[in-house]
């Protein structure tokens, strides 16, 4: 199984792990581990927005008319996921995507979208419409770049650490190390993600912390999944519903694709 697509399986069981537990605080709930962590066979949002961007083949049209097909009509999984949709999200269809005015208090599902956007070519200025058609904001905006910025030089350097200090050095800004508050703002989301990934030193370390922590555990748990899965063997057994059918349209996905085929940005 090539890296992407560890990669992707990381994403869509790390939200598994965490939709359980979303917005319940840490020690309220049984901490997940190795001989214990089956608790539900759902996910959340975060697992439809994965595949609504991975099914767009990085047109941001079909991107969105796929976000309207999902919300709308049931598309890829139907029913079968727990937890809020974004509020974002959900007011981007209904408005058809006009007049999305900024929000400061961005979440972090946006995210999400940007793991798939990091494993395309687009250069920013395409990938800033994808992240404007539900969070248009200054924070969704640099975070979101930010992350594509890390992924794309992990995945070319196999390195976190110094992976990191250069998106920093490219994108101005600084990851602060000691944020792990699993908060649902974008900035919150971003930083415990990054740490808890760093944190850990194989994929169920790094992925059961990050749950353990409650708040935006789903998300949080979804992309430190997928950093994880960048560098590490993916090596939970899920009960997830309709399992194969998510994985069929991550392989559709991923088939032919290596890891020379990421284009590090410059």
């Amino acid at each position: 199984m090539n890296t992407i697509t560890q990669a992707l399986k990381g994403l869509v069981i790390g939200d598994w792990l965490g939709t359980p537990y979303i917005g319940m605080g840490k020690g309220t709930f049984r901490p997940l581990g190795v001989k214990h962590y089956h608790r539900g066979e759902r996910v959340s949002s975060n697992t439809f927005l994965l595949l609504a961007t991975l099914d767009s083949g990085f047109n941001v049209d079909a991107y969105k008319q796929n976000l309207t097909e999902w919300l709308l009509q049931g598309k890829y999984i139907g029913e079968d996921y727990e937890g809020c949709v974004d509020m974002l999200v959900r007011k981007a269809v209904r408005r058809r995507f006009m007049t999305i005015l900024s929000n400061t208090n961005s979440s972090g599902s946006i995210l999400v979208t940007c793991c798939a956007l990091a494993l395309s070519p687009l250069p920013q200025e395409r990938v800033i419409p994808f992240i404007r058609a539900t969070h248009n904001s200054r924070d969704a905006l640099r975070c979101g770049w930010f992350l594509i910025e890390y992924i794309r030089l992990l995945l070319a350097t196999g390195q976190a650490e110094d992976s990191l200090v250069e998106a920093e050095r490219r994108c101005g800004m600084t990851v602060n190390r000691q944020n792990f508050s699993n908060g649902e703002f974008v900035v919150d989301t971003l930083e415990s993600s990054l740490n808890w990934f760093l944190y850990g030193k194989d994929y169920p370390t790094c992925v059961f912390t990050a749950v353990n922590s409650g708040g935006a555990c789903h998300t949080v748990g979804a992309l430190t999944g997928f950093l994880a899965g960048l560098c590490h063997p993916v090596c939970l057994r899920p009960e997830i519903l309709r399992w194969d059918g998510i994985m069929g349209q991550i392989e559709c996905f991923t088939a032919g694709k290596e890891r020379e085929d990421i284009i590090v940005s410059s």
